[in-house]
């Protein structure tokens, strides 16, 4: 494509989609480290701020099925980040909690993301930064108005 055209809109989807693999896969790289994948963090972090959490909540908020989720939180279950109970009040609930070393693990955890996060950023300037901010708010606007 010519410098000075305009992307169309097939391409800015496909370059939006390569993107968020790519970023995935890096975050994935980088959490590797401490021996937690990007989805295990989200979680953790989810129940750090929501305390005890239906699986189908978390479900929700990740946007995968009921089945993804219980999968990830068998493995972090084993690790010792979770744990599950019953809940008091509706025994058909099943939550999922964060422990002691989940949250420890947590700290380490948010220290990547931001060192991933700012790593990323520190390619652009503060112009592209500002210009990134608002595409993706007009982006997020009208999603929005289509729902």
């Amino acid at each position: 494509m010519p410098a000075d055209a305009s992307p169309g809109p097939m391409e800015i989807w496909h370059a939006l989609n390569m993107m968020n693999r790519k970023l995935l896969a890096h975050a994935d790289r980088a959490f590797s480290k401490i021996h937690l994948r990007f989805i295990e963090f989200r979680i953790l972090f989810i129940l750090n701020r929501t305390g005890p959490t239906p699986m189908v909540r978390i479900a929700k908020e990740l946007g995968v099925t009921k089945a993804a989720v219980t999968s990830i939180i068998d493995d972090i279950e084993a690790k010792g980040l979770v744990r599950r109970d019953r809940d008091t009040k509706d025994r058909r609930l099943l939550n999922v909690e964060i422990t002691p070393a989940g949250r420890k693990l947590l700290t380490q955890a948010e220290k990547t993301h931001f060192e991933v996060i700012a790593g990323l950023l520190a390619t652009l300037t503060q112009e592209e930064r500002r210009t990134l901010m608002r595409s993706y708010e007009k982006i997020g606007k009208a999603l929005e108005n289509l729902a």
